[in-house]
C-alpha cells in the first residue's frame, strides 16, 4: 500500500550504461492490489532486470549484430550486468567469436517457454563458427533463454588448468540446434558446479557431434532435463566425480538412414589411478529412447578416447581396446530403458577391467538389452 512508483534499471541509459526509470503505470497498480505472494514475485523479477543491460543500447548506427553483441560482452566482462536479448529476435553473428572469462546473455521474457517455434531469441551462427571459444580460466556463466542455431562448438572453453570457483556455471533452457562439434564444452581440470537444466541439443550429424564434454573434476554439477538428438554423443564426462546426470531424454544418436558409427548416450573416461576416477557420478531417472537403436550403439559406455592433442569435445571414443583406467563408485539406478528390434548388447558397457559401477532399479520396456 502507498506505492507510488518504482525504479528500476531497465537499460534505458546512454549505449553501454544501463539506467533507471519508472516502473509503468500497470506494474505499480498491481504491486498496490497484488497479494504477499504475488508482491514477492514481482520484487524478485524487478531485482533480476535490474541486473541487466539492454542489447539494444549497445547499437550504434550502422552496427550489425554481432558488432553490437561484441560490445554488450565487452561491457560484461567488467560488470555485474546480464545482457537481456530481446525475445522472439534473430541475431546474425559472424565468425569472430567472444572470449574472456565471463558469458552472461539471457531472455527472461522466454524462461519457461524455450522451444524450436521462435519464442527465445536465436543467435545464428555460420558454418564453422563459434559463439564463445575461450583459452581463459571461466569464472561466471550465465545463459538462460537463449537459442543457438548451427556453427561448430558453440560453447568452448580450451582453457584446461584449475578454476577452483565458488560460482554457478548455469546454461538453462537454451536451445542448441543443428550444430557440429560439441555444444557445450570445458577442458578445465578442476571447475565445479555447473547447472546444465533444461536445454533441447539437436546436432547436425551423428558421426562427430557431442552435446555435452566436461573434463576433470567437476563437484556439484548437474546435468538435468535436458534432450539429447541426433549425435554421436550425448553426455562426455572425464572422469568426473560427483556429478548428477539425472532426468535427461537421450534419443538414440541416429539420424535416419545413418548406421556409419555406434552413438553412446553417456560415456565416462577413465582416469589413470583410482584417485578421483568418476567416485560420486550418478546417471538416474533418464529415458533412453529406442528410437533409430542398432546393435552397435551403447548406452552408457566406460571407454578411453581418442589420442592425440585435439580437444574434449573432438575426441571420441575407442571401443575396440582394453583400457587400463579406472572408474569406481559411480551409480547407475531408477532409469528407463526402451529398446527395439535387435536394441544394444548391454546397458553399461566398460572396455576397462577397473570398473565399479552399481547398476539396479531400473526399468526395461521392449527388447531387453
Amino acid at each position: 500500500t502507498g506505492i507510488s512508483s518504482v525504479t528500476v534499471n531497465d537499460g534505458a541509459g546512454p549505449a553501454g550504461a544501463p539506467g533507471g526509470s519508472t516502473t509503468p503505470a500497470a506494474v505499480v497498480s498491481a504491486l498496490q492490489t497484488a497479494g504477499a505472494e504475488q508482491i514477492d514475485q514481482l520484487r524478485s523479477s524487478l531485482r533480476i532486470r535490474s541486473l541487466m543491460a539492454d542489447i539494444r543500447d549497445f547499437y550504434s548506427p550502422g552496427d550489425t549484430d554481432a558488432q553490437a553483441i561484441r560490445k554488450a560482452h565487452a561491457y560484461a566482462l567488467n560488470s555485474p550486468y546480464l545482457i537481456a536479448l530481446e525475445p522472439g529476435k534473430s541475431y546474425t553473428y559472424d565468425s569472430t567469436p567472444l572470449t574472456g572469462s565471463r558469458l552472461k546473455f539471457v531472455c527472461p521474457d522466454a524462461v519457461g517457454s524455450i522451444d524450436l517455434s521462435g519464442s527465445a531469441p536465436s543467435i545464428v551462427l555460420p558454418p564453422g563458427a563459434s559463439f564463445f571459444d575461450s583459452s581463459e580460466a571461466v569464472y561466471h556463466i550465465v545463459l538462460s533463454g537463449v537459442s543457438f542455431r548451427g556453427g561448430a562448438n558453440p560453447i568452448r572453453m580450451t582453457y584446461a588448468g584449475p578454476t577452483n570457483v565458488g560460482a554457478f556455471a548455469v546454461i538453462k533452457q537454451c536451445a542448441f540446434v543443428g550444430f557440429s562439434g560439441c555444444a557445450i564444452a570445458s577442458e578445465s581440470s578442476d571447475r565445479s558446479l555447473w547447472d546444465i537444466t533444461r536445454n533441447i541439443l539437436d546436432a547436425a550429424n551423428s558421426t562427430a557431434a557431442i552435446g555435452i564434454a566436461l573434463s576433470g573434476l567437476a563437484d556439484g554439477s548437474l546435468i538435468r532435463q535436458n534432450s539429447f538428438a541426433n549425435m554421436r554423443v550425448g553426455v562426455k564426462l572425464r572422469p568426473g566425480n560427483n556429478i548428477r546426470v539425472v532426468e535427461n531424454e537421450f534419443i538414440a544418436g541416429k539420424l535416419e538412414g545413418d548406421s556409419s558409427v555406434p552413438c553412446v548416450n553417456v560415456w565416462l573416461v577413465p582416469a589413470e589411478s583410482s584417485t578421483n576416477s568418476g567416485q560420486g557420478n550418478t546417471i538416474a531417472w533418464n529415458k533412453f529412447g529406442s528410437e533409430r537403436l542398432s546393435p552397435a550403439d551403447r548406452r552408457i559406455l566406460i571407454a578411453d578416447e581418442e589420442a592425440g592433442a585435439a580437444t574434449i569435445g573432438a575426441k571420441m571414443p575407442v571401443t575396440d581396446t582394453e583400457s587400463t583406467g579406472y572408474m569406481v563408485g559411480v551409480e547407475v539406478s531408477g532409469n528407463s530403458v526402451y529398446g527395439r528390434g535387435e536394441s544394444c548388447k548391454a546397458f553399461v558397457t566398460s572396455t576397462t577391467k577397473n570398473a565399479g559401477v552399481r547398476v539396479g532399479k531400473n526399468t526395461y520396456a521392449g527388447t531387453l538389452p
